[in-house]
């Protein structure tokens, strides 16, 4: 409920009377997450190393970089980081690139390279190995769906971080117990 404030008088509003009926707009849904995992990348490792999530449920995963080095998190049902992949490697020199470069506002602009109905979806599935780059001291967000039972994997795919133990393993159930 909102609280309208004009000339000495006020009046409380719902929700409908301000946004109309926003439950009818697909992206209300598509939005609401019903599971947050929060990972925290420290020295060498992914905390928590292990990660269980229900399948089917939109998962919003908070990554926090405690290190000092950039880091772009691949999610995927392989441990594969797409090094024979050459416009996937381009992404990931373009991505290091920007990342460690500070954007600069003044006297020019940047445009996000897509048209207007070139649409992205909110919720990334597993399916498409979605990318989340992660710089020191930052905690980025990701909407994420594991459609499948079984087990995958979020990994650095900087300098081969993943083998120096930047991976969480998620298992993905049916059903969670409660413990």
């Amino acid at each position: 409920m909102a609280l309208l404030a004009f000339g000495g008088r006020s009046w409380a509003l719902t929700a409908e009377q301000v946004l109309g009926e926003y439950w009818k707009d697909p992206l209300f849904g598509a939005a609401a997450s019903s599971q947050e995992v929060k990972l925290e990348l420290l020295y060498k490792k992914i905390w928590p190393e292990h990660v269980t999530v229900q399948q089917g449920a939109t998962v919003r995963i908070v990554a926090i970089n405690r290190g000092e080095d950039i880091h772009i998190l691949l999610f995927s049902d392989t441990l594969d980081p797409r090094s024979d992949d050459k416009a996937f490697q381009a992404f990931l020199n373009d991505e290091r690139h920007h990342a460690a470069n500070t954007v600069s506002t003044s006297h020019h602009q940047h445009s996000g390279g897509r048209a207007v109905d070139e649409t992205v979806d909110i919720v990334k599935e597993v399916g498409q190995q979605p990318t989340l780059l992660i710089k020191p001291g930052e905690q980025k967000e990701m909407l994420l769906r594991f459609e499948d039972n079984g087990t995958y994997y979020g990994f650095c795919v900087v300098d081969e971080h993943w083998h120096q133990g930047y991976v969480v393993h998620i298992d993905v159930s049916a059903l969670i117990s409660e413990e």
